[in-house]
C-alpha cells in the first residue's frame, strides 16, 4: 500500500462497484495524507487525585472509530467511581482503582478487535466463513455492526455457540 498509494486506493475502491465508477470519474485535486503505524496502549487509569479517560488512558487504531464512545463509556465509569468515593461510601482511592479494573476489563475486547481489523490484511479462513454468512443475513449483519457501534458486546457475537449458529459450523474446528 505504502509504495504506491493511489494504486491501492484506486483497487479497494474497485471492489465496490459504485465507489469505484465515482472515483474514476473524479479529479484529485489533493496528495494522500494518513497516519503511520499508531501506538495502541493502556496506561494506568488513575493514581492518588488524578484519572485518565479516552485516549489519555487507552488508545486504539482509529478504524473502528471508538475514540468519542470509548471517552463516554469511561467518564460514565469514571464519574460512578468519583460519586462512590466523594459520598463517602468507600474511599476514592479504592473506587478509582476499581474504575480502572472495570475501564480496561470493558475496553479489552473491542481493543484486540480493532487490532486484527487495523492489520488491514485478509481475514484468516474463520472470519471470512463469518462474513460470507452474513451476506445474506440482515439479522446477525446489523448484531455485527452493533460489535461496532457497542450495543452488542465482543463477546456476545464472537461466542462460538453464536458463531456456529450464524455459519452453521464449529469455527473452531
Amino acid at each position: 500500500m505504502r509504495s504506491d498509494v493511489d494504486k491501492a486506493y484506486r483497487a479497494a475502491a474497485a471492489d465496490i462497484p459504485w465507489l469505484g465508477d465515482r472515483l474514476a470519474a473524479a479529479e484529485q485535486v489533493g496528495r494522500f495524507v494518513g497516519t503511520g503505524d499508531l501506538d495502541a496502549f493502556f496506561r494506568t487509569a488513575s493514581g492518588r487525585g488524578w484519572a485518565l479517560l479516552g485516549d489519555a488512558g487507552h488508545h486504539k487504531d482509529p478504524i473502528t472509530a471508538q475514540g468519542m464512545t470509548d471517552a463516554l463509556l469511561d467518564a460514565e465509569l469514571l464519574s460512578s467511581a468519583i460519586v462512590e468515593g466523594l459520598s463517602g461510601s468507600r474511599p476514592l482511592d479504592a473506587a478509582l482503582r476499581d474504575y480502572g479494573r472495570r475501564r480496561d476489563e470493558v475496553a479489552q475486547p473491542m481493543h484486540a478487535l480493532t487490532a486484527d481489523f487495523a492489520r488491514l490484511a485478509p481475514p484468516p479462513p474463520a472470519m471470512a466463513a463469518l462474513l460470507d454468512a452474513l451476506r445474506d443475513n440482515p439479522a446477525d449483519t446489523a448484531r455485527f455492526l452493533g460489535v461496532i457501534a457497542r450495543t452488542v458486546p465482543v463477546g456476545d457475537f464472537f461466542a462460538p455457540a453464536n458463531l456456529a449458529r450464524i455459519v452453521g459450523a464449529d469455527l473452531a474446528a
